[in-house]
């Protein structure tokens, strides 16, 4: 809020800015709000927005802090009274937007259009309003602390989950990968308290191997987890309801391919990968990645010789030079490289000398997976989920010190381990075509392996309507499925 707090201390603990490094602050972008007149409203940043609004006509804009040079994402234009303006005591000034439970609020020279943005308070807000803008317009009084009390009745008012809707549940187990490719999102929003926000316990159980679920799922006890592909195909394709509700990250990146000695001293184009001998697990899910790399550059996949090593052997063969390359995923990888190997590319990157920069050669994502009667009669209890992981999600992508931190203690891995892994993941919630596209990838993979009966309709792996209530940007593909 403008005064930053009800106390209105307007002192700010920040300390990032300080008196040796101020000199060092350059513009980032400017942006004019067009009104020629008196500015004393401190921009207000929410997430990756920053809220401006103007003096006299109030237009509040909304600029996304993502993109260079910031540009408008949107504008809201009260009908403000031109007689508001002729009588205020110094200049058509607002001291600024606040914001309280999901909403921004502030107060036009008329102040009518508070009822709006915080229509939720109802007859008694209205009233207030209307009452304060036939006591004050006209008069001359200015409402420095109008916003301060408005958002002392938004707080009481809003207070509870941000969806509005109370969780059928109080608290509910979530089966997780001890893994910060999997469940990062999880472990950061029980341990920050963003579950707690939202009104329910979520208490992690976790388990080592992803690949274990599926005969965990069959049991019919667990009913929220974290998953990949390979892991939601399996279960679907025996006939069980499993359903990605949200997506968690890009894992992709951490699925590397090596060169080892030898085979850095006999590579020269991808064409020479026919001439190795790759150290891989028979089936695991980097050997996609491989055909796609193999289709793009012209390379006979057939011609490539594999050995079935586990990644642990594969780093110990790859040092010996009994094997020329080796195809993993972290943490494995990260050893290999520390032998003196090479990352040649990976799932959503190539290094690859004059084909280096981003592919989709593999497009594996880590998912939030519920099960049919959970999105049946708990959906107010997953939405409050979805909105404590989407905050987690923010948190982790603008305080990676602090998350990390907690990653690497409840994955019990050093910090150094986990801020490398993290690195190479892609945190978001953003529902796309990709993620779709990858899930057929995969139903065609593990048919071809004769590792599930028959082929499932990636479609029907998804459900999107919980996360599109929580936040619609989030929902760039929608499915249009039916829970059974």
């Amino acid at each position: 809020m403008p005064a930053k707090n009800f106390a209105a201390t307007r002192y700010s603990e920040l300390s990032e800015i300080t008196t040796a490094n101020v000199r060092r602050l350059r513009v980032a972008f400017t942006f004019t709000l067009g009104v020629n007149r008196g500015q004393e409203a401190a921009p207000l940043v929410v997430d990756n927005t920053m809220y401006v609004l103007s003096p006299y006509p109030n237009v509040l804009f909304a600029l996304d802090l993502t993109q260079a040079d910031a540009p408008v994402k949107w504008k809201y234009e009260p009908k403000v009274a031109p007689a508001s303006q002729g009588v205020a005591c110094c200049d058509v000034v607002n001291r600024g937007p606040a914001f309280a439970e999901g909403r921004v609020f502030f107060n036009p020279a008329q102040i009518v259009m508070g009822a709006l943005l915080l229509g939720v308070l109802g007859s008694l807000v209205n009233g207030l309003l209307v009452a304060l803008e036939r006591r004050t317009l006209g008069k001359g009084a200015a409402m420095r602390y109008l916003t301060v009390m408005l958002a002392t009745l938004v707080v009481l008012a809003g207070a509870g989950p941000a969806s509005g809707q109370k969780p059928e549940l109080a608290e509910v187990d979530a089966w997780l990968v001890r893994d910060a490719q999997m469940s990062s999102q999880f472990a950061v929003a029980d341990q920050l308290g963003y579950f707690k926000e939202q009104g329910i316990k979520v208490n992690p159980r976790w388990y080592i191997a992803g690949t274990d679920l599926p005969s965990m799922w069959g049991a019919g006890n667990i009913h929220l987890g974290t998953a990949t592909a390979t892991m939601v195909v399996p279960i679907a394709a025996s006939g069980q309801a499993i359903y990605n509700i949200a997506p968690q990250s890009d894992i992709a990146g951490t699925q590397q391919i090596i060169l080892g000695k030898r085979g850095q001293e006999l590579v020269r184009s991808p064409k020479d990968l026919e001439k190795l001998k790759i150290g891989m697990p028979k089936g695991a899910s980097v050997t996609m990645a491989i055909e796609s790399m193999a289709r793009d550059t012209g390379v006979d996949f057939s011609k490539i010789q594999f050995v079935n090593l586990a990644p642990p052997d594969g780093v110990t063969a790859l040092a010996k030079g009994d094997i020329d390359a080796m195809a993993g995923w972290a943490p494995w990888v990260f050893n290999a490289v520390k032998n003196g190997g090479k990352v040649y590319f990976t799932g959503n990157r190539s290094f690859i000398p004059g084909k280096e920069g981003q592919v989709d050669w593999l497009l594996v994502h880590a998912g939030v997976v519920a099960s049919g009667k959970m999105l049946k009669e708990n959906p107010n209890t997953l939405k409050a989920i979805l909105t404590a992981l989407a905050k987690a999600t923010n948190t982790i992508n603008t305080d990676r010190e602090t998350t990390v931190k907690i990653i690497a203690r409840e994955m019990k891995m050093e910090e150094g381990l986990a801020r490398d892994i993290m690195a190479l993941n892609i945190y978001s919630m953003e529902m796309t075509p990709k993620i779709a596209k990858g899930m057929g990838e995969f139903v065609d993979f593990l048919y071809s392996l004769k590792r599930i009966p028959s082929k499932v309709a990636p479609e029907s792996l998804f459900y999107t309507k919980l996360l599109k209530e929580v936040d619609p940007k989030l929902v760039k593909w929608d499915a249009a499925t039916e829970v059974k």
